[in-house]
């Protein structure tokens, strides 16, 4: 649905109309998939990296920073963190992976929640507790398309700021997010936890981060406003939900912002602010670990792209998506490294078939996913201590020709 609504929206946008493009000799999905080695006689002196390296180098700093702190008689309480990325119908994954990850008895009591898109819509009853799991199941295995948007008429499109209504998105969210649960946020945040949710402020194209315990603990009917209005925001898909007006006030004056969702801007985030990093003593937290749970892969799924406008066009953008969320999940891995914290990461695993449209819910695909997560979450199996990139096979080798074989 996405991808086809994408689609439309840029033929609508450019008035283009579809050709049959230019035929060529594409690879077959098998040879695509597979990692290609150069089979030219001159060879490249470039060689992967070890990712044990960066492992090594990890404890290495992890190591030094105990030492400073039995030294200087410094003592950091360890922090779990724990970051949800966005990814539409794909939160049915992260669902599982949190109720699985509960039943295993090791989930951790988490000291800081972020959630972007989908994961701002799961992130509240993910800082609460194992508690909501069986509620997030349910809310996305139980999912259709109607429960989430309804798309206008072709002949409003002109005149509209989106493709779709988020009518639907909205009621659910003001009937899940009530004061008695805004209530228990407050609670928890008085005890030093924390809850962050990401927006994209369209008028300054940033990223905007808001913290979800400090609006909870107004305890006002604006506060319970406010909050369903940014995880709203955040879940808005530009150009496909419209945005959300959001009342601010500067100096006096009264003004709007809109806010689509913090996907825009960034897929995952881990404010810098949280490691307490001090410049002159980096690794400030041993013991600590940030969690990443990506809502999809990692990768793109590879597809033979049509040599026609709105193909090539929404192939591209799907490319820099995919490219964004592993450039941010990298750079929350830096900030763990360079502050003595473990670093975990889950995906769906790349081999799994997933619909490529993260809007198409569709029950048996909710299932599918909500049980792979469950299954991985229960077992601990998929997770992986590398941020994407690390690994040999996902490193990307110069090429010395355009002769290539395929790794056996």
């Amino acid at each position: 649905m996405l991808r086809a609504a994408l689609m439309l929206l840029m033929l609508t946008a450019t008035g283009c109309v579809l050709t049959d493009g230019v035929r060529r000799s594409s690879l077959p999905i098998e040879v695509r998939e597979a990692r290609l080695i150069d089979a030219s006689p001159v060879k490249s002196t470039y060689e992967p990296i070890d990712p044990q390296m960066i492992l090594a180098l990890r404890n290495s700093l992890r190591k030094s920073c105990e030492l400073k702190q039995v030294e200087h008689g410094e003592k950091h309480l360890p922090l779990n963190v724990l970051a949800i990325s966005g990814g539409g119908a794909y939160g049915a994954f992260d669902a599982g992976v949190l109720q699985g990850w509960s039943e295993s008895g090791s989930r951790p009591t988490f000291d800081v929640v972020t959630g972007v898109s989908t994961g701002a819509l799961i992130a509240t009853y993910a800082f609460l507790g194992p508690e909501y799991d069986a509620y997030v199941r349910d809310a996305y295995v139980n999912s259709r398309a109607e429960d989430i948007f309804k798309t206008l008429p072709l002949i409003t499109l002109i005149r509209s700021d989106s493709l779709a209504s988020s009518r639907p998105l909205k009621k659910r969210i003001d009937d899940a997010i009530t004061p008695e649960l805004l209530k228990k946020v407050a609670g928890e945040h008085s005890k030093g936890r924390r809850l962050y949710v990401g927006t994209t402020n369209l008028d300054t194209r940033r990223f905007v981060i808001w913290d979800m315990g400090a609006i909870a603990t107004g305890g006002q009917p604006e506060s319970v406003a406010l909050y369903r209005k940014i995880i709203l925001a955040s879940s808005s898909v530009p150009g496909f939900l419209p945005p959300v007006l959001i009342d601010v006030e500067v100096d006096g004056k009264k003004y709007q912002e809109l806010h689509v969702d913090g996907g825009t801007t960034a897929a995952v985030f881990v404010p810098m602010s949280l490691a307490k990093c001090d410049p002159r003593k980096l690794a400030r937290r041993p013991g600590s670990c940030v969690y990443v749970i990506s809502s999809g892969k990692l990768y793109a799924d590879t597809e033979t792209v049509k040599r026609q406008f709105a193909h090539i066009t929404l192939d591209a953008i799907t490319a820099m998506l995919y490219a964004g969320s592993r450039n941010d999940i990298f750079r929350i891995f830096n900030m763990a490294l360079l502050c003595g914290m473990d670093f975990q990461l889950i995906a769906v695993p790349q081999e799994f078939p997933l619909n490529q449209d993260s809007f198409a819910f569709d029950p048996a695909e909710l299932k599918r996913l909500f049980q792979l997560g469950y299954e991985m979450g229960k077992t601990r199996q998929g997770w992986r201590q590398t941020p994407p990139g690390a690994e040999v096979t996902e490193q990307t080798l110069p090429r010395t020709s355009v002769q290539f074989k395929t790794e056996k």
